[in-house]
């Protein structure tokens, strides 16, 4: 079977470039190999812990339930062969999410303008995972350190949270990368 190759939902985006010499902000859009949910039974849990240890990234939704995020490597194939149906769901989700970065100083103060989550480092340290909303956007919300954030969520609302993440870091100042992974 042919591999698709999906246009990026961002596409259409305005091209924004910022007049402040120095951009606080930096957006990209990263485009894994691949996304899966997985969710363990209870009384299976320490069975599926132990082999999403071996992954590239791991996110915790809730209880028995995780995102695997794979950078280089679709992840998804090598976890229906880990897991039979009676130890774990898995699910492919590559293709119904996008993953955007928000970095720079000021990043936690961009995303609290649509967030109602305490982004202060103590109560949400690097590696802390969330599910919210922003601008009515359901969305993961993932730190990667303290200045790095990353937001997933559903394709067909990609371009709206780009476009809102674009005008709320104007008075930051926003740099856009170019896409990664």
């Amino acid at each position: 079977m042919p591999e698709q190759i999906l246009r990026s939902p961002i596409a259409a985006a305005p091209i924004v470039t910022s007049d402040r010499p120095d951009p606080g902000i930096k957006l990209r859009e990263l485009r894994p190999a691949g996304l899966a949910l997985v969710a363990a039974w209870p009384e299976t849990l320490d069975r599926v812990e132990q082999v999403l240890a071996g992954q590239e990234q791991v996110l915790s939704l809730a209880p028995g339930r995780f995102l695997v995020v794979g950078a280089d490597t679709d992840p998804v194939p090598a976890l229906r062969d880990s897991f039979d149906v009676a130890t774990a769901a898995v699910t492919d989700i590559g293709q119904a999410r996008s993953l955007f970065r928000v970095s720079g100083a000021p990043a936690a103060d961009l995303l609290l303008k649509g967030l109602a989550i305490d982004l202060d480092a103590a109560a949400f340290p690097p590696g802390t995972t969330a599910q919210s909303a922003i601008h009515g956007i359901g969305v993961i919300l993932h730190r990667r350190d303290g200045e790095t954030f990353e937001l997933y969520c559903f394709r067909g609302f990609a371009l709206s949270l780009w476009e809102w993440l674009l005008d709320a870091g104007l008075e930051y100042g926003v740099v856009v990368e170019p896409s990664a992974f």
